[in-house]
C-alpha cells in the first residue's frame, strides 16, 4: 500500500514535467499550439485556425478544412484563389504544396520551435517556422486607412507614413504636410499625443486624405506587427495598415 501511495504523486509530478512516457515508450505529445501564423521553410506563409488552414507562396491563397485527432491532421480537399501568377516559380511551388496537402493525413511534432509534418512513411514533408516580425522602431509606409466608407487606399499613400524612434517620438508624413508626435507604449497598447503638422496649402483631395490619416491616428489604442506589416488598431479592429519601408 505504501508503494502505491508513493507512485501516485510521482506519476502526477512526471506528467506535469512532460517526462512520463506512454505505454509504447514514446514521449507524451508536447503542448505547443498549432494555431497561428507560420512561415514555410523553403518559401511561403501558412496560417492555421480552428478547423481551417491556408497558405501561399506569394500569389494565390490555398485554403481548406481539417480535422485534428491527437497529433494527426486529416486535411480535406483544398480550394484556391485564381489570380494569374507572374512568377512561374511561385505558381509551381503552390501547386506542389496543394498536391502535398489536399486530402492528406499527416502527423506532426514540434522540434526546436518548428512545426514538422510527416507522411504515413514517417518522412518529413513540410516544416513551418514562427514568423520573424520587424520592430516597431522603424520607418513605415501607409497602405490603407479605415474610414466611414470602409478600408480605403489612395494614390497619395505612397508619400505618407510614420517613423518611430526609440525615445518615444515619431516623424509623420501625410499626403500634404509633415510633422511629429509623442507616443506611449505599454506592451501592445499604443497612444499618440501632441500631434503637430506643418501648414502647407494643398489641393482638396490631399487635404482630405491627410484629415483621414490624422483622425485615425488619434483613435489608435493598440498595435500588432506580423512580419513586415504594422497594424494600428482601435478597440481590437485594424484602422491603419502600414508596411515596412525597405
Amino acid at each position: 500500500m505504501k508503494s502505491a501511495l508513493f507512485l501516485l504523486p510521482f506519476c502526477w509530478l512526471s506528467l506535469f514535467l512532460q517526462s512520463c512516457e506512454n505505454n509504447m515508450g514514446e514521449p507524451l505529445l508536447q503542448t505547443e499550439s498549432l494555431l497561428g501564423h507560420w512561415d514555410i521553410e523553403g518559401g511561403g506563409t501558412f496560417f492555421i485556425d480552428e478547423e481551417t488552414l491556408s497558405f501561399t507562396s506569394g500569389c494565390n491563397r490555398i485554403f481548406g478544412n481539417y480535422i485534428q485527432e491527437g497529433n494527426t491532421l486529416k486535411i480535406a480537399s483544398l480550394a484556391t484563389t485564381l489570380m494569374g501568377c507572374l512568377d512561374q516559380d511561385q505558381d509551381t511551388r503552390e501547386a506542389e504544396l496543394a498536391s502535398l496537402l489536399s486530402e492528406a493525413k499527416l502527423t506532426y511534432r514540434f522540434e526546436n520551435n518548428k512545426l514538422v509534418f510527416l507522411n504515413s512513411s514517417n518522412q518529413v514533408v513540410l516544416i513551418l517556422t514562427p514568423p520573424i516580425s520587424a520592430d516597431l522602431v522603424n520607418s513605415w509606409n501607409l497602405n490603407s486607412i479605415r474610414t466611414e466608407n470602409g478600408v480605403v487606399s489612395s494614390i497619395f499613400d505612397a508619400e505618407t507614413g510614420l517613423t518611430f524612434f526609440s525615445e518615444g517620438t515619431i516623424q509623420l508624413k501625410t499626403a500634404c504636410n509633415s510633422g511629429g508626435a509623442e507616443y506611449a507604449l505599454i506592451e501592445n497598447t499604443l497612444f499618440f499625443k501632441g500631434l503637430f503638422l506643418t501648414e502647407m496649402a494643398c489641393e482638396a483631395e490631399r487635404n482630405r486624405r491627410e484629415e483621414e490619416f490624422v483622425q485615425a491616428l488619434n483613435e489608435i489604442d493598440s498595435y500588432s506587427i506580423l512580419r513586415k506589416m504594422l497594424y494600428l488598431e482601435k478597440k481590437g479592429e485594424v484602422w491603419i495598415t502600414l508596411s515596412l519601408k525597405e
